[in-house]
């Protein structure tokens, strides 16, 4: 099998330099070479090419060079000269990245697999080959199509997570999760190789939009103001300087927000004024609180259950591509929205 490996830096691609750590670019490709060295037993079975359309620490990620990436990805796949894809990418931004492969992509491209490590290849403590190995033989395997997120979290088994699922990380953690616990699936390591097992209660909806793919994007920022819940929080100041195109307001875990604050009313009517929506991502399937009824007053679009992240890239490509987010942020694409 043929596989494309994109190298973008990260964690997974970088060292540790005068108590720093950067990208390696003496040795860009170290991860590749270590692979065939201690996975003779399936060099037999796969062909590696590689490239490289940027190098740089994830958290330094900026929207576009989130599309550069989706381009190349998506001329890879159109190519048609490859089997499965591999990106090689740093742990703060990969859900970010991750999904807006997933939603270049769709539920029928041949697998990508989004590939991190949690400290440098050196490092003993290093999950990086694992999750490249783990991705190798889900390609090698066809156990899947679309993007996904290989990790192995500290003592926890090898899981497969569908790329529009993955939940930020929790503080101080490069542990990933799905929604609800709904990955796609678990490998197994046996003799040598990773063996997939499914999920027997993972469920998706079929796509039902076109995949979102800006043609050019030069902006480094989405237009997408997000908003964080706290207690007695204070709001930010909108204009109508066209810089805010649309709001991503996040709720506690509840799906609920402190509707009842003046700052949250003022926020909604000013931005209202301004004809900027507001999505509210984290609501579930439970019955609502009292304090939702405002939703609907004050136009907020109430998300499906889906991962925030996912929704932050949706509706940014979304806009980026011309098409209005009231209309498309409810329909599923690369299995964003989880079923009841």
């Amino acid at each position: 099998m043929n596989i494309l490996v994109v190298f973008t830096g990260g964690t997974i691609g970088s060292a540790v330099q005068d108590g720093y750590i950067s990208p390696d670019r003496n040795n860009k490709y170290k991860l590749l070479k270590q692979y065939e060295m201690s996975h003779a037993h399936t060099m037999c079975d796969v062909t590696f090419s590689a490239c490289e359309p940027f190098m740089m620490l994830s958290e330094n990620m900026t929207c576009d060079k989130v599309v550069v990436l989706m381009h190349t990805v998506k001329e890879a796949i159109a190519s048609g000269k490859y089997d499965g894809i591999i990106v090689c990418h740093g742990t703060d931004t990969l859900q970010y990245s991750s999904a807006a492969l997933a939603y270049m992509a769709g539920l029928s491209s041949i697998p990508v697999m989004v590939v991190s490590s949690n400290y440098v290849i050196e490092d003993v403590r290093a999950n990086g080959m694992a999750n490249f190995a783990a991705a190798v033989d889900f390609i090698l395997g066809r156990c899947g199509k679309g993007v996904f997120i290989p990790y192995q979290n500290t003592g926890d088994v090898m899981t497969i997570h569908r790329a529009s699922r993955a939940l930020p990380h929790l503080p101080v953690s490069d542990d990933v999760y799905s929604v609800m616990n709904a990955c796609y699936g678990t490998m197994e390591l046996s003799d040598g190789r990773y063996m997939f097992e499914e999920n027997a209660a993972y469920q998706e909806e079929p796509d039902e939009m076109e995949p979102l793919c800006p043609e050019q994007y030069d902006a480094k920022d989405s237009g997408i103001l997000q908003i964080f819940p706290a207690t007695g929080m204070r709001y930010p100041l909108l204009t109508n300087d066209g810089s805010v195109k649309a709001i991503l307001h996040h709720s506690y875990h509840s799906g609920t927000v402190c509707s009842q604050s003046e700052e949250f009313t003022l926020f909604a009517k000013k931005a209202k004024e301004l004809k900027i929506p507001i999505f509210l991502a984290g609501a579930n399937y439970n019955t609502d609180y009292e304090s939702t009824k405002v939703y609907e007053e004050w136009g907020i679009h109430v998300l499906k259950q889906t991962s925030p992240i996912a929704m932050y890239c949706k509706l940014w490509l979304c806009i980026s591509c011309g098409l209005d987010p009231m209309e498309y942020m409810d329909k599923s694409l690369a299995g964003d929205i989880m079923t009841k």
